[in-house]
């Protein structure tokens, strides 16, 4: 039988800083600037939010990320494609609410079949509980990313119409869907 989906303990996880280890080159300088979000890195060590896969993970639910086949047989990857984000979040718990605020995509014209690139921006509410989250997602040639971009509590609905203005910020800043 499988396990319903907790989606409080997915939360809890998902607001929950993870400790990640900082990667160093040979003379000892971070190969990544890491940003102290919570004021709890040290110098091997820093803490930042999980992405929403490894929160399904971390929830003991990686079943639900894991690759499955379709019913005509092709393989089929959940949080894989900006396509699918919303049926995506609906397979984990119904009370899901996925609400795009910006697509940009990116082909060439004529299509080489080689490059592309989508971003996407979204408010992904949850009936059952008071945070909601302002997501971005972004495919470069099959490289995908999905992250939290800010974490709401209680929001009120004149501010969910300011998400549009946010989101578009964080794109002109180069910071969507990375």
């Amino acid at each position: 039988m499988k396990k319903k989906f907790d989606i409080n303990k997915f939360i809890k996880i998902l607001l929950t800083p993870k400790k990640y280890p900082k990667w160093y080159n040979k003379k000892v300088k971070p190969i990544i600037d890491y940003p102290n979000e919570f004021g709890l890195d040290t110098k091997k060590f820093c803490y930042k939010l999980r992405s929403i896969e490894e929160a399904v993970d971390d929830a003991g639910f990686k079943e639900l990320t894991e690759t499955t086949k379709t019913k005509d047989g092709e393989e089929y990857i959940p949080f894989f494609n900006t396509d699918n984000l919303e049926k995506d979040f609906k397979r984990l718990d119904k009370s899901f609410n996925y609400s795009p605020i910006l697509q940009i995509r990116d082909t060439p014209e004529p299509d080489d079949g080689l490059y592309y690139y989508t971003e996407e921006h979204a408010y992904l509410s949850i009936k059952k509980n008071k945070y909601s989250f302002l997501i971005s997602a972004g495919d470069y040639n099959n490289n995908f990313n999905l992250s939290i971009t800010k974490i709401f509590k209680n929001i009120k609905k004149k501010d969910i119409k300011t998400l549009s203005r946010i989101s578009l910020e964080q794109h002109q800043a180069g910071r969507g869907g990375d």
